[in-house]
């Protein structure tokens, strides 16, 4: 529909006749019944369309998830986590080309439990060895008195790897090794308390090297250095479910690796082997004492012991015996009896037993029991000789090991770790990055650095269709919820529409969804039955008369030229909708009368005419006359985009229009994510839906 059908077909609301009426007195009349026509048309529609308009709620805006602000983070800042994985996998590469090769020898030693020793009274199972045993074994066989033992009988000491240029043990010259000369003079009582008194061997090293120790040198005994060199490089580690440990050795040698290895398995067997030898003879000595006593003559009991033994062990005493036996030890003073001493108990004796009797011992085992003894006794005897000769181990060597490969860290598994390190430090960056100056967080957040409360946030309209032409098809959308709700919040409009008001419609930069906002929120107007205009002041990238399909209208800069008259400018796109005023691009200099005397005049006239004038402004921070619309309106709405606005311009606009005398009334967010809630409609059918919709 071109110009010229929309002039004949509406009249403007509260203005002069078209120019065509003017012309023809007849037909004014008429134009002026068809559009009052129209209003009461309108106006039938609005009281039949069933609906429910409620209050608008508190705004709390989109509440954002970590998860969510981390997404966000590194799809805009994608090149820091990708800067970070390059240069971590780059770090990784080189350092698996720089590090020394490390090669590992393994050795395999097989653990049992203890065997009954042939030698013990009765012979017994053998008791399970468990996963407690076996874990001790495999500490054992790391502990640090048999890595110092392994030492000192390879001489580690003396090699590069381990030694560090020490001398050690074996090769040190026997005057550095040789303790002290006695002090003379310190006992006076002769050489066997001196001797006594003596040191014990190796005390003299003892005190040089604690010595060396306090006073903050190097330590003295190269062994014990290289022994705590060689404990890092040392691993043991069970075989599954079996009864083996292998040990792992690292070094830059591969056959003293694997000497050391195979050695770390012997020291343990030569352990095991010397305390079962020192149990068999000990066993052995026991036994021994115990034959020599069954091999000796039988010990006949005392006259005296034996009537003790038949009276219930002592409790009645023979007058006489124990002092005839203790006189004599008295007057020795307490040495053993003498010469008449000893013949004068012997007479004692003899005639206690020729008055009460001789009494053998019960307890002596018969001649038979102690011939079977006898000969038990030489079994466990000769048992326990052998085991001491043979000193056999429990465990045994199952594998020695041999110079393996070179021992390199994964190249796979370091480049791995390295890309996961880089992604999170390059995550981490990134969400400082966005956390620091990248857009808010929160609708709090925007609040804060716009200095206005949030009103509302419009949500996100998926494709490339145009959210205005979509909240007028469905009037019930969550986005033409949005628009009522952001014109309830802004009061566009008293009662009855008695008010007048201009509304600027403002951004920090552009792309922000301004000139959407600034549309819905003129159709929300118009539907709500106030008359609306919609200025489209954007005269550097205008928008609205493409939006409505709009071309060759009379501009705004015309009309601030002086060019053309208000009522021959404004144009009604849709019945029902708002007026536009549209703008086409403009020069620089033409742009400058959007800041002069002719601006604040047409703004006058535009109240007269209007209930709403919604002013669509250029961005904030990109053009200067933004300020100055800003001044001329009675509210405004700076519009943001929800996730792409950054913190710093949104702080900057704020700034801008306070400056200007024009501080922002409140803050809308477009371009806001949806939040999955409870559905209006799905508890009560008529809240959330409508009758029928805006026709065009």
């Amino acid at each position: 529909m071109d110009e010229a059908k929309l002039r004949r077909r509406l009249a403007l609301p509260g203005g002069a006749p078209e120019r065509g009426a003017a012309r023809s007195p007849d037909r004014a009349p008429e134009v002026e019944r068809r559009a009052a026509a129209v209003r009461q048309a309108a106006e039938r529609l609005e009281r039949m369309r069933p609906e429910v308009e409620l209050p608008a709620p508190a705004f709390a805006g989109p509440v954002v998830s970590g998860l969510e602000i981390l997404a966000w983070a590194l799809r805009r800042h994608w090149r820091i986590p990708a800067v970070c994985m390059a240069l971590a996998a780059a770090a990784s590469l080189c350092a698996l080309a720089l590090l020394p090769p490390r090669h590992a020898a393994e050795a395999v030693i097989e653990v049992a439990p203890r065997p009954p020793a042939a030698w013990a009274p009765a012979a017994a199972a053998p008791a399970p060895l468990d996963a407690a045993g076996i874990e001790t074994e495999r500490r054992l066989l790391l502990s640090p008195e048999a890595v110092e033992r392994v030492a000192r009988r390879l001489d580690l000491a003396a090699t590069p790897e381990f030694g560090g240029g020490h001398a050690s043990a074996a090769t040190a010259p026997a005057a550095e090794l040789q303790p002290p000369p006695p002090v003379a003079g310190a006992w006076s009582d002769g050489s066997a308390r001196n001797a006594a008194a003596a040191p014990p061997e190796g005390a003299s090293e003892v005190r040089a090297l604690l010595l060396a120790n306090l006073a903050g040198a190097a330590p003295l005994d190269p062994v014990a250095e290289a022994a705590r060199r060689l404990a890092p490089r040392l691993s043991a580690r069970r075989l599954g479910d079996s009864r083996l440990i292998a040990i792992r050795v690292r070094g830059d040698d591969p056959a003293l690796a694997a000497r050391i290895a195979t050695e770390l398995v012997r020291d343990r067997l030569d352990v095991q082997a010397a305390a079962n030898a020192r149990e068999a003879r000990e066993a052995a000595a026991r036994l021994a004492a115990r034959l020599a006593e069954l091999e000796g003559p039988p010990l006949r009991p005392s006259p005296a012991e034996a009537l003790a033994r038949a009276d219930g062990g002592g409790a009645r005493a023979i007058p006489g015996v124990s002092a005839a036996r203790a006189a004599p030890a008295a007057r020795q003073g307490g040495q053993p009896p003498r010469g008449l001493a000893i013949s004068l108990a012997a007479r004692t004796e003899s005639e206690t037993a020729a008055r009460f009797g001789a009494a053998a011992d019960p307890e002596a085992p018969s001649p038979d029991g102690r011939a079977a003894e006898r000969r038990t006794l030489l079994a466990r005897l000769a048992a326990a000789q052998t085991a001491a000769a043979l000193a056999t181990p429990e465990a045994r060597l199952a594998r020695e090991a041999s110079a393996g490969a070179a021992d390199r860290p994964s190249p796979g598994l370091a480049l791995s770790l390295a890309l996961g390190g880089g992604l999170i430090l390059g995550g981490a960056l990134a969400w400082l990055r966005e956390t620091g100056d990248g857009p808010p967080l929160s609708a709090a957040m925007a609040s804060e650095d716009a200095g206005a409360p949030a009103l509302a946030a419009l949500p996100r309209i998926r494709g490339r269709a145009d959210p205005v032409a979509m909240a007028r098809r469905r009037p019930g959308s969550p986005l033409a919820e949005s628009a009522r709700r952001l014109r309830q919040s802004l009061a566009a409009g008293g009662e009855g529409g008695a008010a007048s008001q201009v509304v600027a419609v403002l951004s920090p930069g552009p792309g922000e969804g301004k000139s959407t906002v600034a549309a819905l929120l003129a159709e929300s107007c118009a539907r709500a039955g106030l008359r609306t205009a919609l200025v489209d002041a954007d005269v550097r990238a205008p928008s609205q008369a493409r939006r409505y399909g709009l071309s060759g209208a009379t501009d705004l800069v015309s009309v601030l030229a002086g060019e053309a008259s208000v009522a021959e400018a404004m144009l009604r796109p849709v019945e029902g909708g708002p007026w536009l005023l549209s703008a086409d691009p403009a020069t620089a200099r033409r742009a400058e009368l959007l800041a002069g005397p002719a601006m604040a005049r047409l703004i006058a006239d535009l109240r007269r005419r209007f209930d709403v004038v919604i002013l669509d402004t250029p961005p904030v921070l990109c053009a200067a006359e933004a300020r100055a619309l800003a001044g001329l309106a009675d509210r405004r709405l700076l519009v943001m985009r929800w996730g792409e606005t950054r913190r710093g311009d949104l702080r900057a606009a704020a700034d801008a229009l306070r400056e200007a005398r024009a501080p922002a009334s409140g803050l809308a967010l477009s371009a806001a994510p949806r939040r999955g809630g409870p559905d209006p409609a799905a508890a009560r059918p008529r809240y959330g839906g409508f009758l029928e919709g805006f026709d065009a």
